[in-house]
C-alpha cells in the first residue's frame, strides 16, 4: 500500500519539470531566429535562477506551481537544481511567447515564417 506522502511526492514531480520546448517549437524558433527575428523577452534567466536561490521564488516568478511545491518541500537540497531549472525554464518562455507573437501575436504581419526553414548557403571553392 502506497503511503499519501509517497504518492503526493510523486505527483509534485511530475508537475515539477521544466517548462520545455517540442522538437517542433524548437525547429519553429530556430527558424525564426535565422530569418532575422527579434527574440521576446518576457521573462529573465538570471533574475528566474537567481530567486530560486530563496526556496523556489523564481519558480513563482515563472509561475510554475508544481516546481515550486517541490522546491519549497525539499528547500535545503533544491538550490541545486532549482537555479539551473528557473533558468532554463524563464528561456523556454521567452521561445514560447516569441514563437506565438510571430504566428498568431502581433508580429504575425511582420513577413517572419516560423515555418520556413532557411538553410546556409553552401561555401563556393
Amino acid at each position: 500500500m502506497k503511503s499519501p506522502f509517497l504518492s503526493s511526492l510523486a505527483l509534485t514531480l511530475v508537475l515539477a519539470s521544466c517548462s520545455s520546448l517540442s522538437p517542433h517549437e524548437e525547429q519553429q524558433y530556430e527558424n525564426l531566429m535565422a530569418q532575422g527575428a527579434e527574440p521576446l523577452v518576457v521573462k529573465k534567466p538570471a533574475v528566474a535562477g537567481s530567486l530560486n536561490l530563496l526556496i523556489g521564488i523564481g519558480d513563482i516568478y515563472n509561475r510554475q506551481w508544481g516546481a515550486f511545491a517541490l522546491d519549497l518541500l525539499l528547500w535545503w537540497p533544491s538550490v541545486v537544481w532549482a537555479v539551473p531549472q528557473g533558468v532554463i525554464t524563464a528561456q523556454n518562455i521567452n521561445k514560447k511567447a516569441t514563437i506565438a507573437h510571430y504566428t498568431i501575436g502581433p508580429g504575425r504581419d511582420q513577413g517572419f515564417d516560423a515555418e520556413r526553414t532557411i538553410r546556409p548557403a553552401s561555401p563556393s571553392n
